[in-house]
């Protein structure tokens, strides 16, 4: 749980609350629950009207070598900065809190689990240059995401030709050029031990896609990752995909889990916007290609999945969800 600080409060606040945090995580001044056999942790935040507030939670200390580590950041794209987690660093094997409130974390697929967009971007970029044209990263990112054969991409095509072309022809071309370069790609970091993990805690597993079934299941299957998932939603089983909502809501039906009891991972502006407006806490994870995009609607921003613990996003998740 981040830090929330009352504006012009003593910054030396945040250090004791993460001093706190780490001496209870090294044994110092915790006692134990007669209920759980596990070490109370008291920890303290600030609050808005600068008074000290008590949080408690029930840990699991998976190791004592623990010690202080730097201030929290005031930076949001990194969650690892904020109090709690830089406790996480400094006991890299140390803290769990078991989630009472997530029963469900649901996947995009293009550019999150597999990153087919580098590769699409490739196969059209050198359609493009074939014709001496180039696109620039922030317009072809505000393309991603609603569609895996983005219609402005023949749109732009034709309007810099001044005349219409073979869409079909073209479309064969590129995908072959695609499947070519797809093959190399694999499992994109950090995503794996995020599945396991979330099996592991027996939390459900959905896949929201705008791409269609065949696409998906085909590489989920090669990958390895297709019968980890409970369920698979597709552009095949909406009218309206990103960043329209249908996809997470057809997801969340299918898993039995409302909104308030999920988490989204996405990689692009409309995947992040069709999974708020869903109502999902969502976390945008950029890739080479939607780096040039804005996430106005993402709970939270990280450059990547590689070395960061599940429990990141869902004590997030949780601690949003309770205002704190």
């Amino acid at each position: 749980m981040g830090e929330r600080r009352h504006k012009g409060s003593d910054s030396r606040d945040g250090r004791d609350s993460l001093r706190t945090g780490v001496d209870a995580c090294c044994g110092v001044g915790s006692d134990r629950s007669a209920a759980s056999g596990t070490p109370e942790v008291s920890l303290y935040i600030a609050d808005n009207d600068a008074a000290m507030s008590r949080v408690s939670w029930h840990v699991v200390v998976g190791s004592l070598g623990c010690h202080e580590g730097p201030s929290p950041a005031e930076d949001e794209r990194a969650l690892a900065d904020s109090t709690f987690g830089a406790m996480l660093a400094a006991c890299p094997a140390g803290l769990e809190v078991p989630p009472a409130m997530i029963d469900a974390v649901l996947f995009d697929f293009d550019g999150l689990i597999l990153d087919t967009e580098s590769t699409l971007r490739r196969a059209w970029e050198e359609i493009y240059q074939s014709h001496g044209l180039s696109v620039p990263g922030a317009v072809w990112a505000s393309w991603v995401g609603s569609s895996a054969d983005p219609v402005e991409a023949y749109e732009y095509l034709e309007r810099n030709l001044e005349q219409p072309i073979d869409r079909s022809a073209l479309r064969d071309r590129r995908m072959a050029r695609e499947h070519e370069l797809l093959k190399r790609e694999q499992v994109m970091a950090g995503v794996v031990e995020l599945i396991d993990d979330a099996v592991d805690r027996e939390l459900r597993l959905a896949i929201a896609s705008s791409s269609d079934h065949e696409w998906v299941a085909g590489h989920l299957r090669r990958l390895g990752l297709f019968d980890r998932f409970d369920a698979i939603v597709t552009a095949d089983d909406v009218v309206a995909t990103k960043p329209a909502p249908d996809l997470y809501r057809v997801a969340l039906d299918r898993l039995g889990v409302s909104a308030e009891r999920a988490i989204a991972f996405e990689d692009s502006a409309h995947g992040v916007a069709a999974a708020a407006a869903a109502g999902l806490f969502c976390i945008a994870v950029p890739n080479r290609v939607t780096r040039h995009a804005s996430f106005p609607g993402a709970n939270l921003i990280v450059e990547t999945l590689a070395g960061r613990p599940l429990a990141e996003f869902l004590r997030a998740a949780e601690s949003a969800a309770r205002g704190y």
